[in-house]
Order: C-alpha cells, then sequence, then structure tokens
C-alpha cells in the first residue's frame, strides 16, 4: 500500500511540473509566434533611411516622396585650378576655376580662399559666396587683394553649403549666352583709361535675367592668363542682344606681352 502511495504522489508531482511548464512556455511560444508574423509577413512601412529602394522612390531613399537622387548622391564642388596674377606693383588677384560634375543639381555656395606664403605663413582669409550651374566649370575672381602677387605661394579654396542650397535646372553655363564681335584695344592719351573691351552679350535662352556676372580674362603672347576682371549687366531680356563695355583704368604688369587678339569672357546668370 504505501508503495502505490508514493508512485501516485510521484505521479501527481509529474503532472503538476507538466502544468506548470505549460503555464510558463505558452506566453513564450506566443511571443515567439507574433515576432516570427512580424518578421516574416508583416513589412515595416517605407522610409528614406531604411537603405531599401522601396515605397515610389527612384533610388536607394531617394527620388519620390524623399529627397531627390541628384541631391543626396551629389559629388562635392571641385577646384580645378587657382592662379595668382598681379593686378598692381603692391596688389594681385585669386583666379579660382571650379567644377561641378552633377548633371542636373547647381548649388549656391559661401566659400573662403586662405593665401599662403612660400613658408607655409597665412597671409589672409578672404570670403565671399557664389553660384554654379550643373556641369559646368566657372571662375572665382578675387580682386584687390592687397598683397603683392610674388608674395603669395598657394590658395586653399573650401565651399560651404548644406542640402537646401542645391536647385535644379536644365541648362548648363555654356547653355545661357554667347558673346560675338569681342574686341579689345588700347586706349589713347586723351581717353580716360588703359585698355578697353567690346563685345556683345547674346541671350540664347528664353529666360529674362536680372543679373549677369561677366568674367573677362586676358592672354599672353604665349596663351597664357596675365589679368582678369568681372563685371555685371542687368536685365537681360530672353534672346535678346545688347553691346558691354569694360574699361581697364590703370596699366597692369606683364600688359607688355598682352595679346590683344586673344580674350575670353564668360557669362553666367542663376535666375
Amino acid at each position: 500500500m504505501a508503495d502505490d502511495f508514493t508512485q501516485q504522489i510521484i505521479h501527481l508531482e509529474k503532472i503538476r511540473k507538466r502544468k506548470k511548464w505549460a503555464i510558463f512556455s505558452i506566453p513564450i511560444l506566443i511571443i515567439v509566434l507574433l515576432v516570427l508574423i512580424k518578421v516574416f509577413f508583416i513589412k515595416p512601412a517605407p522610409t528614406c533611411f531604411d537603405g531599401i529602394k522601396n515605397g515610389n522612390e527612384e533610388g536607394v531613399d531617394c527620388g519620390g516622396p524623399c529627397l531627390a537622387c541628384g541631391i543626396k548622391y551629389a559629388q562635392p564642388i571641385e577646384v580645378v585650378s587657382t592662379k595668382i596674377l598681379s593686378e598692381t606693383l603692391n596688389t594681385s588677384q585669386v583666379l579660382i576655376q571650379i567644377k561641378n560634375s552633377n548633371a542636373e543639381y547647381g548649388v549656391t555656395f559661401d566659400y573662403t580662399a586662405t593665401l599662403y606664403s612660400a613658408f607655409g605663413e597665412k597671409l589672409k582669409t578672404i570670403s565671399s559666396k557664389d553660384f554654379i550651374l550643373p556641369f559646368s566649370t566657372k571662375y572665382l575672381l578675387l580682386q584687390k587683394i592687397d598683397i603683392p602677387a610674388e608674395k603669395i605661394n598657394r590658395v586653399e579654396v573650401n565651399f560651404n553649403y548644406q542640402t537646401k542650397d542645391w536647385f535644379y535646372s536644365d541648362k548648363k553655363t555654356t547653355d545661357l549666352f554667347s558673346i560675338p564681335n569681342k574686341q579689345l584695344r588700347m586706349m589713347r592719351p586723351d581717353e580716360a583709361g588703359f585698355l578697353e573691351v567690346q563685345a556683345q552679350i547674346k541671350n540664347n535662352t528664353n529666360i529674362d535675367f536680372a543679373e549677369v556676372e561677366i568674367i573677362i580674362l586676358l592672354f599672353s603672347k604665349t596663351g597664357e592668363i596675365i589679368n582678369a576682371a568681372k563685371t555685371q549687366t542687368f536685365d537681360v531680356a530672353a534672346y535678346s542682344t545688347r553691346p558691354i563695355t569694360y574699361v581697364w583704368l590703370y596699366n597692369f604688369p606683364d600688359s607688355n606681352i598682352l595679346d590683344l587678339y586673344h580674350i575670353e569672357i564668360i557669362a553666367d546668370a542663376h535666375k
């Protein structure tokens, strides 16, 4: 009898443990099942930061409801070259050529140009702002720098722009204007000035531009840039042509090697 009672007690204890295990394991199984359902059957809503091309995106996390792909993956603005020019015996110019490799987006930007001596001494930092159109190169010209050109050894250029500074454009700089009838002449002693350039600016687009910036490059007889100037013209109507004139009031170093038949004029605008 005692052995039978003992066996019954052991059997009941086993049943109690099974029930206890079932009570604890059922919630765990439910949680595991819910996790598996979420992982395999419920997909999270697409976002612009999930690293997947989904929803109405045109690329990975870009286009459609997200930031334009051309902006999200935009290439940075590049410095192609910097050139230090003598403006007078005591002042200089810095000519910076930059490039935008992005096909559909231009950008407005702030920039700094830091000038260094041959010994690495920081001579001056100049800040300004500008823009560049898509798939274009352009020149930034800093003038009237109160340091002789021979004291400047190198120029370091840094840009600052944000996502909001990019803009769409279907035109690059070379699409906007043409500059026919360029003429460069030394002025007579009885005229006010030293050198004059005359040309025409032709608007090749259907856009009215309130302001157009113009860069003028002068070359030596061996093809080197020896001086530059910048000016503006205003209210250039669509498909219109107008004359432009610029006068250098004073002689400049290297004018003795100036090629009067080699001149480049670049016009640029951003509406």
